[in-house]
């Protein structure tokens, strides 16, 4: 070891673990994005190895470390690197809750750009945790090695930066450019104005949080007030609406009496007529047949119309296929991504698809696939109307992926033409017990706990009555048992915004439903 590389070594034990000196640069690399350089990295090892397993060892010493070169490397290009290297190169999710949290944080790591100079370091020590530092502070850790072996694979993993690099971090290629990198790793030094950068971000947000909350109070206060000057002008209201009330009554009284007094004066007039104008002599009344006429012909404008219409019942048909298709990617849910998805198809008679394209709005990548592959799974399934002219057409579907609510988007099917008739169905009418089961199941369904409630170990039980008009939509929502906290209120009272609005109602309801919802909030 040159006196520089020992200088360095012994610098960066003073903040590392006592066992830096004892590893060895296994290997380094510059890892490149549009052909530009961001990081230089380094693998060190306890010794020197090209063998993969012997890398993941729990027995293994091991560090990465990644020096930025890059004049700016901003936490949206971080987020997106971490998350996609780390869901292509691990086939499961890690069933530790330490492991999880540490990489969901890792990939929120930065609150601004990282510039050249910043370093992050990650450590592992046989028997111990895994630890992440960020200019030499350190920001997360985790038992054992398991979270370094997510990160490593990143570098040595099937699908890494490159082929190149994989081998360079591996050992086994050596040349100039080793040479010039891993001379770039051994002077590195953090610059001063930086190193107290992660612990900087962390006092900001304390300050941002104690702000926060003197705010929430004092909205708090400011609230109770107001709901106080509510319920005294809503008391004054209610007492005049009883009044109007019983004077629309009496009103009401008095107009069916009256109306039902001058039915009965008709009545008698009309049997006195009746019996006035009978005659035995009268003739009777020969009808008139009107004469049979030919269907008429649709007129240009309601062809139109038809096509129109089945070009978006194949559209509905597809989307309904692609939202029972799609399932939330694993790693997406792990690093909570989330978005709305578009995408543009041109399907063909025959089901195949002749263009599938994304709309860029810098979705993620895992929930893109998805979508992709749930359209091209369902696509030759689809029904094509018989009566839709031509041979492909341009379609467009939307799947929105999110965390806290499991809601589709309104997908209406599209109204059947009146130059078409009334459709025959086949399908039995659902009683109202089915109905309002399927309406409990699709809010209870999108109930979620939250997760601050959940760590407070907050409970209760939420009654609410939902009022349904005939078309399904939510007329209204009344808590009628409100738990404690008004947290869990909100959940469900969310749960039911997302899930409406509904199916028609059945014949049977009257034009008008009331559900009852109920749920228990145990941690």
């Amino acid at each position: 070891m040159t006196t520089r590389l020992l200088c360095a070594a012994l610098m960066l034990g003073l903040w590392l673990p006592n066992s830096y000196a004892q590893l060895v640069l296994n290997g380094s690399a510059s890892y490149q994005r549009l052909t530009q350089d961001v990081y230089v990295g380094g693998l060190y090892l306890s010794q020197t190895s090209s063998d993969a397993d012997f890398i993941r060892s729990a027995t293994t010493a091991k560090r990465m470390r990644l020096v930025v070169v890059a004049n700016r490397w901003s936490p949206r290009r971080w987020q997106q690197m971490w998350q996609n290297n780390i869901s292509i190169n691990n086939e499961n999710l890690s069933q530790a809750k330490d492991v999880q949290t540490a990489l969901m944080e890792l990939t929120q790591l930065l609150r601004e750009d990282l510039v050249k100079g910043d370093e992050l370091v990650i450590d592992y020590q046989p028997g111990g945790d895994t630890r992440i530092y960020l200019n030499q502070q350190l920001a997360l850790t985790a038992v054992g090695s398991e979270l370094f072996n997510f990160l490593v694979n990143t570098w040595i993993g099937p699908l890494p930066p490159s082929r190149e690099f994989r081998d360079r971090m591996l050992g086994k290629v050596k040349d100039e450019r080793s040479a010039q990198w891993r001379q770039v790793l051994a002077d590195h030094q953090i610059p001063p104005q930086r190193t107290g950068l992660y612990e900087g971000w962390l006092q900001q947000e304390r300050q941002q949080r104690l702000a926060q909350q003197r705010a929430a109070e004092e909205a708090r206060r400011r609230e109770a007030e107001r709901q106080a000057q509510l319920e005294a002008e809503r008391k004054a209201k209610a007492q005049a609406e009883k009044a109007r009330l019983e004077a629309e009554r009496q009103a009401r009284l008095a107009a069916e009496r009256q109306a039902r007094e001058e039915a009965e004066r008709q009545a008698r007039l009309a049997a006195e007529r009746q019996a006035q104008a009978a005659k035995p002599d009268s003739q009777p009344v020969t009808p008139i047949v009107a004469a049979s006429k030919a269907k008429p012909q649709p007129t240009a404008e309601q062809l139109q119309q038809q096509q129109s219409y089945y070009a978006a019942l194949l559209q509905w048909r597809l989307q309904e296929a692609v939202n029972k298709e799609v399932t939330y990617p694993a790693w997406a849910r792990q690093f909570e991504q989330e978005g709305l998805i578009q995408a543009s198809v041109t399907l063909q008679r025959g089901g195949d698809i002749a263009t599938l394209q994304i709309a860029d709005n810098n979705a993620h990548k895992l929930l893109v696939s998805e979508l992709q592959r749930a359209v091209q799974a369902v696509a030759a399934d689809v029904s094509i109307p018989d009566e839709l002219q031509g041979n492909a057409w341009p379609l467009l579907l939307r799947y929105r992926f999110q965390l806290a609510d499991t809601a589709l988007l309104p997908n209406p099917q599209p109204q059947r033409p009146s130059s078409l008739g009334p459709e025959q169905s086949s399908e039995p009418s659902v009683s109202l017990e089915d109905y309002r089961a399927s309406v409990v199941a699709a809010v209870k369904a999108g109930i979620r706990y939250p997760k601050a409630a959940q760590i407070l170990k907050k409970q209760g039980h939420v009654i609410v009555e939902l009022t349904l008009a005939a078309d399904g939509s939510l007329a209204n929502a009344n808590l009628q048992q409100a738990s404690a906290h008004r947290e869990l209120n909100q959940a469900v009272l969310s749960a039911v915004d997302a899930a409406a609005p509904f199916d028609s109602l059945p014949p049977a309801a009257g034009g008008e439903l009331r559900v009852t919802v109920e749920h228990s909030f145990r941690p």
